[in-house]
This record gives structure tokens, sequence and C-alpha cells, in this order.
């Protein structure tokens, strides 16, 4: 590819490989986010666009789910840079590092001006309810710092390489002339179309016009006649609706984050929601269900009414103390002139049945199995205990595993390595020599995390009654253990603030300073006893010369 004619039929091709999924993420957000359901559809400003819910209850599940993951993921310190060597962790210099590192990043990510929290939680969200996230992660224009932003699934088309990751994507926009204008006049190489130009200079600047983002990897676009760097591994180039190109520039990362939960087989780059999927024949049924509920309990309070004709002299009157007239010639005997047909019946098993769907959405959207596992009962075993904890950990597993490879481990990415490239973690030389060349890694911290290590926990008082048994056999028995890992790695687990903990060195040698002293103090009371022995052993020496020396007396 080498022009934006090119480019632009590659963008209407993988638009149109979307096939029908906008189609099925339509029906979902009707139902689930209405507030997004213009996948197909348009939705005006001032719109009441929730107007056919009834049960409010699979859009507050789909919301609760898409918030459960910045609360789970991504709260306080949630992640630290590591590396996949335990030995490096230990030392002190080196971890150091690392720590500034988690400091650097964590200060870009949560600049103010970065936007990293608004894109997360609605990043999250799609992805939760759509099974499909699309954001991206630029440098700001002063480049010194990131700015991320959420897109619109509709208008996000991609393709996967032969390794299964997104390597192609092309995301249209629609801005006005001025905003457009505003966002190219001062980037260095570009070229303003002339129809843009003058539609943003001119009388009618807030007409809006549609452009594309086209981003492929930079073998497709032709890179020796662009003279990209040899290092550069995508394209990033902006066109106009026309094919015209507005600005290119070679990129050293993907600039977009496509997060995707489960796929098809046969639906290529798209994925879908295992929740929102499974939920969507409950909440369908819910609506109908909750619009005859409320009808039953309309008519149960409120009952339509029978007249017999020619009865009634006055028109109906049911207000409080109103009055309804009938003929003075009819005869009651016949039966009531005016009487309540009653509709509203069996309320109570529509409140059941309402219930029973309640609790079925709540299954299927995830939101059952958000609770951390406890007990009424405390007295549990270490066994039970770390039953309950192990069942936890596979009913939030396949909500949270995919989300943090898919999403959490995204974001880090781009920061780290760009930042890298960047320099913002100072020069590569002045790292640590062990660390230069070496892939950095993340550790996490966070609800699942911190079960995972609970269950240390319930291991240390297993083995710990183990060792109180075998003991009893043999006390030699305890040496086959490292009790001091052991320690450590139960206080880790029970969550302790790590400031409470000495260092492993420090720790060691004031174990080994104290057994030092422990042995001088036995020493000194040895050597107190000899003494002790040796003054006995003087006085009866004597006693025993003096006896003998009377004795010669005699």
């Amino acid at each position: 590819m080498s022009n934006g004619t090119e480019l632009r039929s590659l963008a209407d091709r993988m638009f149109s490989n979307m096939g029908s999924w906008p189609e099925l993420c339509q029906e979902i957000a009707y139902f689930f986010a209405p507030q997004k359901a213009d996948f197909t559809d348009e939705i005006y400003l001032g719109e009441e666009f929730a107007d056919h819910i009834t049960d409010p209850l699979p859009i507050s599940m789909a919301r609760d789910l898409g918030d459960a993951v910045g609360t789970m993921l991504r709260s306080g310190d949630w992640y630290r840079v590591s590396v996949n060597d335990p030995e490096l962790e230990d030392d002190n210099l080196i971890r150091r590092h690392l720590d500034f590192m988690t400091d650097v990043g964590r200060n870009m990510l949560y600049d103010r001006r970065a936007n990293f929290r608004r894109m997360a939680k609605q990043h999250e969200f799609d992805f939760v309810t759509f099974g499909v996230g699309v954001s991206s992660i630029t440098l700001n224009k002063r480049l010194d710092g990131f700015v991320f932003k959420n897109h619109h699934p509709r208008d996000c088309a991609y393709a996967e390489n032969d390794e299964g990751h997104i390597d192609r994507i092309a995301c249209k926009f629609k801005a006005t002339a001025r905003k457009i204008y505003d966002q190219f006049k001062d980037v260095r190489q570009a070229t303003i179309p002339e129809d843009i130009k003058t539609r943003a200079t001119g009388p009618n600047p807030d007409d809006e016009v549609e452009y594309y983002h086209v981003v492929v990897p930079i073998d497709m676009y032709d890179p020796e006649t662009r003279g990209f760097p040899k290092d550069a591994k995508f394209a990033s180039v902006y066109i106009s609706n026309e094919g015209d190109i507005i600005h290119e520039m070679p990129a050293y990362e993907f600039p977009y984050i496509v997060s995707r939960w489960r796929t098809v087989r046969t639906w290529g780059p798209y994925a879908f929601s295992p929740a929102t999927m499974t939920a969507l024949p409950h909440a369908r049924m819910l609506q109908s269900c909750m619009l005859s509920f409320i009808e039953a309990g309309e008519k149960a309070v409120n009952p339509p009414l029978v007249a017999t004709t020619e009865a009634i002299s006055s028109p109906i009157d049911l207000q409080g103390g109103g009055v309804t007239w009938v003929d003075s010639e009819y005869d009651e005997r016949t039966g009531a002139p005016l009487r309540p047909l009653d509709l509203g019946k069996n309320v109570p098993l529509n409140e059941a049945m309402l219930d029973s769907f309640h609790r079925l959405m709540a299954d299927t959207m995830y939101i059952s199995k958000l609770n951390l596992p406890g007990s009424a009962n405390r007295g549990e075993t270490a066994y039970e205990v770390s039953q309950i904890v192990q069942q936890n950990i596979r009913q939030l597993q396949p909500i949270f595993e995919p989300i943090e490879d898919e999403i959490i481990t995204q974001y880090l990415d781009r920061i780290y390595s760009t930042g890298l490239r960047m320099g913002a973690f100072g020069p590569i030389d002045f790292f640590p020599e062990e660390l230069q060349g070496r892939e950095i890694t993340y550790s996490f911290n966070n609800p699942l995390t911190e079960e995972r290590e609970r269950k240390k926990v319930a291991q240390f008082q297993e083995t710990a009654g183990v060792l109180r048994i075998g003991a009893e056999l043999d006390p030699s028995l305890v040496l086959e253990t490292d009790p001091v890992k052991m320690m450590r790695d139960a206080i880790q687990g029970i969550g302790a603030p790590a400031d409470w903990m000495q260092p492993a060195e420090l720790a060691a040698q004031q174990r080994e300073a104290q057994r030092n002293a422990q042995a001088q103090q036995a020493q000194m009371q040895q050597l107190g006893q000899v003494a002790e022995v040796a003054k006995m052993g003087g006085e009866a020496a004597q006693a025993i010369e003096g006896a003998m020396n009377g004795n010669g007396g005699v």
C-alpha cells in the first residue's frame, strides 16, 4: 500500500468483515446498556433512550460487573514492576530500582491530563458487556505524557496476524472541521485537505467531517519510500473520507488496546461476553414478565369494572367519597349493578417468579460470584478454610483472569515499552547491570491474588500440625522444613504491611547475633559452673589438708 485510497479501501473491507456482529451488540445494548445502543441506530441528543425498559436489573448488573473490574484489579497500589527471578527480587539495589520504575509508571498512568481513569472505566464496561473493549494510548502533543481514549466498538474494525494478535485496525471518527484542523494544524508534516481547512476557517466550522485512522504493520506500507526508521513496527496513518492522507508516521508499539473476552472460531477477531450473551434470553423475558406483573398489580389495586346496562344512571366515580347513581327501579336481587372484575390474582406467585428471574440473572452475570468467602461459623478448621479459599478462586478466575491478561497487562505494557524508549525511567546504562536486556513483568496486588496468598496461611497451619505430630515421634523431623520461609510466606499471605517485616538479610543477621549471644551466655554460665566447682574443690582440698594436719598432731 502506498497511498490513502488503498488504505481507505482496506478500511472498507475490514468494516465489511464485521458482518452482523454490530446487530448482536445492538441487541445486547438494547437491554444491558441502552446508552450505547447506537451500533446500528442513532441516539439523538435529549432522547429518552431507556423508555423501553420495565426492569432495570440487567442494566444495573452490567454496570456492577464493569465496576467490579476496577474494584478488584485496580484498587490502591494494584501492581508493581517485577522480574521473573526471585534472587534478583531479593536484591535491595534491584528492588529499589524496580520500585522506582513502579512509581514513575504509576505517575504517568494517573496524571490528571491523561484521563486514564475515565478510559479504564469505559473500556472495562465495554469488555464485560460486549466482550470487546477498544482504547488508544498515545503520547500527548508535548511528548511529556500519555493520552488515554476509549473508542466505541462500533467504530473500530481490526484483524489478527498468524499468532492471534491484533496488528491491523481501522477506526472511524466523526468530528467538526474545526476540531480536526486544531488536531493537525501544528503537527509536523501533516497535510490538512482543503475542504476541511475551508470549513474550519470559514463560516461553518462546526460541520461534521468523517475521517479514519488506520494502523498496519510497517511491511504493508512501503516503508522504504516513506523513510521510516528500520526498527519501527507499524505505520499510523490518518486519512480523510475521500482517501487523502492527512498525516502518516511510524509507530514502535501498536497504539490500540483491543481486549477480547471470548472468541468464536468462525467470527474471526470479534468476540462476545459470556455474561450478557448467556443472560440475554433472561433479559428479554424479564422485560415482558415485568410488564405483565405491573399490569397484574394495577388490576389488583384498581380492578376493571363490570356494569349492568341501563342500571347505572350517572358517570362512574371511583374517587374517595365519590357517588355513582343507580336507577331506582333496578332490582339488585338480579345482581350488583356495578362490581369489580377480579383479574389481578396470584400476585405472590408473580413476585416469586420475579425473584427467580433475578437470581438467574445474578448467576449468569457472575454477580453472585463476586462475594469473598466467609461463613457465619468462625470455627472452620485450616482444611475447611483452604477449601473455601480455593472455591472462591475457582469462581473468580473465569471472570478476572482473562481481564488481567487482556486489559490490565496491556495497559502496563504500553506505558512501560513507550516509557523505556522515551527515557522516562532514565538511561538504560544507569540501570543495574542485572536488569539491562531483561524483560520486565508485573506482580499484582488485588483480592484475587490475596486469596491465592492466603492459601499459604492454611498450608502453614496444616504443616505446623503435621510437624507437631512428627516431632513427638522423632524431634529431628522438624529439620525437614524451613520454618523461617514458612513463617514469612504465611505472614505475607495474611496481608500484613510490607514494612512490618524485616528484610530477609537483616533478620538472618539478627538471628545469627541472637544465637551468638545465647552461645556466649551459655559459655559464661558453663565457665561460672566450672569456677564454682573449682572453688568448691579448693575449699574441699583445704579442709582435707587441715584435717590431715590435725590428725598428724595427735
